[in-house]
């Protein structure tokens, strides 16, 4: 969220993907490494939004997920910012945000101690994907906010009121920031219509100055993001050592929208404005200058989550391959119905050609 100062399935017994192709297979199991253990609650209080991030070691950032801890926790984001005439309900004032189809969406969260990032992967079922490179309110994106040193700080808007606060980030010093704000769109071009030339980007600071990166995936009505994420205690040049027990301040958005935008920013009809959802502590202003309004991730001292059972795992693949095996059959049948029709419409053909010359015989 830039002016203002301002379903993912619990246990779900279906994929949120329709059956798979065999394109499709790396991102089912993908989703099942978030959907392998049971949703983590969260309750309304800063202490209840201080989770654990796990150590994970061999992570390719190209979201896919495949290579995440199957039973890493997962954490839903059901957190409504309403702030008119920018940001409203989008339709789900009545929806469950851990189920729903329209939005609902979930996360998990580890670090890497030897390549000192920390992990993050995203999962936003959505079933209207809308792209925009305008600004903060026409796409589909999701938000980031990191605090190395879990600051708690809060720091005065960081430009007057006026013009220039529509894009504060231009005009400001992120070394003197409480917080990171990351933010990236599931598509190639601008974002939030910024200068930036990379996606994500970093508000007020150089994204090629850190060692976060993101990749995005789209299957279905689902989008995954995955991240490397550097912590700074001050930017740029200052990192945070990650390092296990250490707190880091963390929380993040997803903002959806349902239908591309047609009117200018502030005066959109309250049924057309995007929904922005976030995870962590309630809202009060702008995340990038309220160190406070942040949850937390705690680092661990072990190793990762332990992997679900071998006999877990082997259902899941089973009944992965049954669903392409029976695809596959669906798909023959299929082939071999064409194939016969082809046969009698070559045959009809055949003979119509076969009446038509001997017709024309006949008339010699």
């Amino acid at each position: 969220m830039l002016r203002n100062l301002a379903r993912f399935h619990p246990e779900a017994k279906r994929s949120p993907f329709p059956r798979p192709s065999a394109l499709a297979v790396g991102v089912v199991l993908a989703v099942s490494l978030l959907t392998a253990t049971s949703s983590a609650q969260q309750g309304s209080t800063a202490k209840e939004f201080s989770i654990e991030a796990p150590a994970l070691s061999g992570i390719k950032i190209d979201g896919k997920l495949s290579d995440w801890p199957p039973a890493i926790p997962r954490y839903s984001i059901r957190n409504f910012v309403i702030f008119p005439p920018e940001y409203g309900y989008n339709g789900l004032e009545d929806a469950d945000l851990s189920t729903s189809p329209d939005l609902s969406a979930a996360f998990s969260v580890g670090y890497d101690p030897s390549e000192q990032v920390l992990y993050l992967g995203v999962i936003v079922r959505d079933d209207k994907l809308v792209i925009g490179h305008r600004n903060y309110l026409d796409s589909d994106a999701i938000e980031v906010y990191v605090d190395g040193l879990n600051s708690k700080k809060d720091v005065p808007f960081p430009v007057p009121n006026g013009p220039d606060a529509m894009h504060w980030w231009d005009f400001t010093d992120l070394s003197t920031m409480p917080v990171h704000q990351y933010v990236a769109i599931p598509s190639p071009g601008p974002v939030y219509g910024t200068k930036y030339q990379t996606n994500p980007i970093l508000m007020a600071g150089d994204l090629k100055r850190t060692k976060t990166r993101m990749a995005f995936r789209r299957e279905g009505d689902v989008t995954i993001y995955e991240w490397a994420i550097q912590p700074f205690d001050i930017y740029p040049d200052q990192p945070t050592r990650l390092e296990p027990g250490k707190r880091i301040g963390f929380d993040l958005a997803i903002v959806d929208r349902d239908s591309p935008m047609q009117t200018p920013v502030g005066s959109e009809p309250e049924e057309d404005r995007p929904a922005f959802i976030y995870w962590g502590p309630k809202w009060n202003g702008m995340k990038a200058i309220q160190s406070s309004t942040l949850g937390e991730l705690v680092l661990g001292k072990g190793s990762p989550p332990p992997p679900v059972s071998q006999s877990s795992r082997s259902s899941e693949l089973r009944d992965i391959v049954r669903e392409l095996e029976e695809l596959t059959e669906a798909q023959a049948a299929q082939a071999q119905t064409t194939a016969r029709v082809l046969r009698q419409a070559r045959q009809a053909l055949e003979a119509a050609e076969a009446g038509s010359s001997q017709s024309r015989s006949g008339r010699r």
